[in-house]
């Protein structure tokens, strides 16, 4: 048997606290101002449904519906006290079910046990318990609540704060976006001024050339003779190759094609040459599942037109003239872009030697079919080494779309000088044809 009486700071409660007692298959309540103040038995049989009502704050309530007197509620309970009675009396009445037997024995009568009369201060001291029991209840709730705002308002902050980083972000990137933007534009007005320029450069280049040319001109009377003697040798020596051209045993299929030559730069001044230097670059481009392959060579001749002997023929299988006048560089490659050189020193040339020809060719050009226009960018400079000057330029892939062979530039002697000269002849047939037209 188990009592459990009711706070006296609960509602209702404050004189005659409600008392309910658990045991012998029965409770007995006492609620004050109900029943005339007398207990009431009620038998598990008898009771239908205990539901309890346990709010967040404050005492639980405990109700027992019960057939033919209806329900009695009771107030002022604990939780924990509200959920034991409601324990007890469904346990009690699982073992309060009548036991269903033919021969019954009569039930041995149990003496109840007295009822303990608690004082006052028993019932105020075990209500401050419970009630210390419910403040602290309260207080772990109050506590879990705030938590819970903290940890809403740290996750908003949070948020507040990542929407805020990318916004920064977005505009950083915006900003990043137009700069590059607007480094486009300046691009595209600096290549389109650096063209204007190259354009400019061009004009100025052929402006100066020709000043030149005329300042050489208005020089005086044997300045004007020699000019005039050059001029005629110059024409005699044209006409030379020309018939060295026709007379020339080459298949019909290589017959040599006279183009539009190139500017001639001859060195009028009063400067011994010496040392030159012969420069072909030509940028890496594949043609017909091949890189196309461009050859520098030099022809040393003699007054006839004709090798002296073969080795006076420098290329790539003859990189040194028998005079060592004439060395080549071989074929030379850095990234995109292809080379070979030829250096002469115009001292060491054999005295039977009295034109320089500086040919182009194009490796494989016959089986291959190329040709300059097919390549990228080829182009010769003949530079004097001792100022650094450049005595001739030819743009290959620009002024020889077709041809596969070009005689350059020419080196001869003249009155204990050299004079360089361009030729701007073209070929047909590859390196093979002018070596049957020099030999």
């Amino acid at each position: 048997m188990k009592t459990f009486t009711a706070s006296r700071v609960s509602d209702g409660n404050g004189v005659f606290p409600c008392k309910i007692i658990v045991g012998g298959n029965k409770i007995t309540v006492r609620i004050p101002g109900l029943f005339s103040n007398q207990d009431k038995e009620i038998g598990f049989d008898k009771i239908s449904e205990v539901s309890v009502d346990t709010p967040l704050v404050g005492y639980s309530t405990i109700t027992f519906y019960t057939t033919g007197i209806g329900y009695v509620k009771a107030h002022g309970f604990t939780k924990s006290e509200v959920k034991e009675i409601k324990r007890l009396i469904e346990g009690g009445e699982e073992e309060s079910k009548p036991y269903k037997s033919v021969y019954s024995e009569p039930e041995e009568e149990v003496e109840e046990e007295p009822i303990h009369r608690k004082t006052i201060a028993e019932e105020l001291k075990e209500e401050n318990k419970r009630w210390n029991e419910i403040m602290e209840d309260a207080r772990k709730e109050d506590a879990l609540k705030k938590n819970i705002e903290t940890d809403e308002a740290n996750l908003l902050r949070s948020k507040l704060a990542m929407q805020t980083q990318v916004e920064k972000e977005k505009k950083r990137l915006n900003a990043i976006l137009k700069i590059k933007q607007e480094y486009a534009e300046q691009m595209k007005g600096i290549v389109q001024e650096k063209d204007d320029l190259t354009r400019m450069n061009a004009a100025f280049k052929a402006e100066q050339e020709l000043l030149e040319q005329l300042e050489e001109l208005v020089r005086t009377d044997d300045e004007i003779d020699e000019f005039k003697t050059k001029k005629a040798e110059h024409k005699e020596h044209q006409e030379l190759l020309e018939n060295m051209n026709r007379s020339a045993h080459v298949p019909s299929n290589k017959e040599s094609i006279s183009i539009k030559k190139s500017p001639i730069s001859i060195s009028k001044k009063k400067v011994v040459l010496q040392n030159i230097l012969v420069e072909l670059t030509w940028e890496k481009a594949i043609t017909k599942d091949k890189e196309t392959d461009c050859d520098l060579s030099v022809f040393m001749l003699g007054e006839d037109g004709k090798l002296p002997a073969s080795e006076f023929l420098v290329f790539f299988n003859n990189l040194k003239s028998p005079d060592s006048a004439a060395k080549h560089s071989g074929e030379k490659n850095s990234n995109d872009l292809n080379q070979e050189s030829l250096r002469i020193n115009l001292s060491q040339v054999d005295e039977r030697v009295e034109f320089l020809y500086i040919a182009v060719t194009i490796n494989e050009a016959e089986s291959h079919q190329y040709h300059f226009g097919l390549t990228q960018n080829a182009s010769v400079k003949v530079r004097n080494t001792d100022d650094n000057m450049i005595l001739h330029e030819c743009h290959l892939t620009k002024s020889f779309d077709k041809i596969d062979s070009v005689l350059v530039a020419s080196i001869s002697r003249n009155n204990g000088n050299w004079v360089v000269e361009g030729v701007g002849q073209g070929f047909e047939g590859g390196l093979s044809a002018l070596i049957e037209l020099y030999q």
